[in-house]
């Protein structure tokens, strides 16, 4: 039995051999076959690829070959364009020099004429011909103007000796007085005093020097120190780079994307300030700041500074494509997260009651100054833009008058320029608003925006002429369309006077009626007590 059980027991354990024999050789068999398939596949992606790509760089160098052959024939176009238009001038010229033109050509080129190449034009030459165009096309345009000299006006004080200046042959001594403000006097009592110690063996007094305190330099400026030491050694594209990456992430950490909307931040409170500075809590990086009294030097706000520096760097480690920007100091990613941090605590300050204040009246007063400084920043930028606009005008009549050899003109308009404008600056030009009002344009009613000019009550009234003079003058040196309308009124501006003027440029009246009641006007207005002499240009008649 047990004879059998074995016979059976082999049989089948031969039969299961020669049946995994039989798998692993039709195993085989395909995998080769799945082998060769798949060789045959790449084979024949490998070959179209390479094919593809041989008829791309054919294509690419046929047009190469194109481009040159273009190239080459415009290059001898020009050539031949070149030597025609030589040989046309050179014919012209000596044609108005001599009747006989081959002989004069053979005389005046033996070899040929020669290339005519153009050649560079500097900015002076394209200016003086842009003159030249504007005189020739434009002579009957231009003011002509005179300079006349004023007698002493009421602005401007007639010369005469002066409180520290004594009289002729007094030598400083009017009758029983001395005047201690004469140079003279002060250098003989000087020479009498030395004199007197010599004699006397007395020595010149002195004191110890104190030690000067050297003041440590405050937290802005040590920031602004590391941004300046680092920004020298970057260029502007990698510091405008950094600045960008460093504001996205400010307002994608918390959620605010103008300074404007710190206003209701609910920041940490004075005991987390006082905790972190004696050591016992630390800042992470989800704390709030604290936008109390001394937020600028409290060890907490710089310790969640230095978490979003790390994070930024973190960043950047992790994602090197997507912050393609150099290596940078810690003290400078610190100050350009300080300047957000500063302008969000500024406006959020700005919000907060004072002196008894309720948060109705805090929020009021903020909108007030919100407006007044958009009016500012509009009305000074109209400023400049007006300052300019006439400046250009005057250096162009300068130049005018330069070239029609204009002496009188080149006087009076250089002293616009030089003294009049320079003396008045940016300052003292008009102030305007944007209004709403129906102008007539080409005879047709029209509701437009226009510009209101108000008058300066303290303006002297040549200041006036001279402005007005210049503004007729524009449209006859300047190009484009005029802008906006502009309206003049006689409401006086809101705006305050213009201080360190002349006092030529200030009008007398209107001084006088200040000082009735305040005082010391002249010192409030810094008012340039220089020799400075309000000269009258008069327009002439073509």
């Amino acid at each position: 039995m047990n004879e059998q059980w074995n016979a059976h027991v082999g049989n089948w354990e031969v039969g299961m051999e020669s049946r995994q024999q039989q798998l692993d050789r039709v195993w085989k068999e395909q995998l080769e076959q799945h082998k060769d398939a798949t060789w045959n596949e790449m084979n024949g992606h490998m070959r179209a690829t390479l094919a593809a790509r041989e008829e791309e760089l054919f294509q690419k160098a046929e047009r190469q070959r194109e481009r040159e052959a273009i190239e080459r024939e415009a290059a001898r176009i020009q050539a031949d364009y070149e030597t025609n238009m030589a040989a046309f001038n050179a014919r012209f010229s000596t044609q108005r020099l001599d009747p006989r033109r081959a002989e004069a050509e053979g005389a005046c080129f033996p070899e040929g004429p020669p290339p005519i190449r153009a050649e560079f034009q500097s900015r002076a030459a394209r200016e003086e011909r842009q003159l030249d165009g504007m005189i020739r096309d434009r002579e009957g345009r231009f003011p002509v103007v005179a300079m006349a000299e004023p007698g002493p006006s009421a602005g401007t004080p007639a010369p005469g000796p002066s409180a520290g200046t004594p009289a002729p042959g007094t030598d400083g001594i009017q009758g029983n007085l001395i005047d201690l403000d004469d140079p003279r006097l002060f250098n003989m009592v000087k020479a009498l005093i030395e004199g007197k110690s010599r004699t006397d063996g007395v020595t010149k007094a002195t004191s110890p020097k104190k030690k000067k305190r050297i003041q440590k330099p405050g937290v802005a400026a040590e920031y602004e120190q590391a941004k300046k030491t680092q920004q020298a050694l970057l260029t502007a594209q990698e510091d405008k780079d950094w600045k960008e990456i460093t504001l996205v992430y400010w307002r994608g950490a918390y959620g605010l994307n103008r300074a404007k909307d710190w206003v209701n931040y609910n920041g940490a409170n004075d005991q987390t300030k006082l905790s972190c500075a004696a050591g016992l809590v630390q800042a992470e990086l989800s704390s709030k700041f604290y936008f109390g009294c001394g937020w600028a030097t409290c060890q907490w706000n710089k310790q969640i500074l230095y978490h979003i520096v790390n994070d930024i760097c973190r960043r950047r480690n992790l994602d090197p494509n997507s912050y393609a920007v150099p290596d940078v100091k810690q003290g400078y990613l610190m100050a350009l997260l300080y300047g957000h941090l500063k302008d969000a605590r500024s406006e959020w300050s700005r919000h907060q009651p004072r002196g008894g204040e309720t948060v109705e009246e805090a929020r009021e007063r903020a909108r007030v100054y919100d407006e007044q400084r958009r009016g500012r920043v509009v009305g000074n930028s109209r400023k400049q833009q007006k300052f300019e606009k006439r400046v250009n005008i005057v250096q162009k009549m300068v130049g005018i008058s330069a070239a029609k050899c204009n002496a009188v003109g080149v006087e009076c308009w250089s002293w616009l320029l030089h003294e009049f404008l320079a003396s008045l600056s940016v300052a003292g030009m008009s102030s305007e608003e944007s209004e709403i009002e129906d102008v007539e344009v080409r005879g047709v009613m029209q509701t437009e925006v226009v510009h209101i000019i108000k008058s300066h009550p303290w303006r002297a009234q040549k200041v006036t002429e001279h402005l007005l003079l210049i503004d007729r003058t524009g449209p006859a040196v300047t190009k484009g369309t005029s802008g906006r309308k502009r309206i003049r009124t006689d409401d006086p501006t809101e705006s305050y006077p213009s201080p360190g003027l002349p006092r030529a440029m200030y009008d007398t009246a209107w001084l006088s009626a200040q000082r009735a009641m305040i005082p010391n006007i002249e010192d409030e207005l810094d008012v340039d007590e220089r020799q400075f002499t309000m000269k009258e240009v008069i327009e002439q008649t073509n």
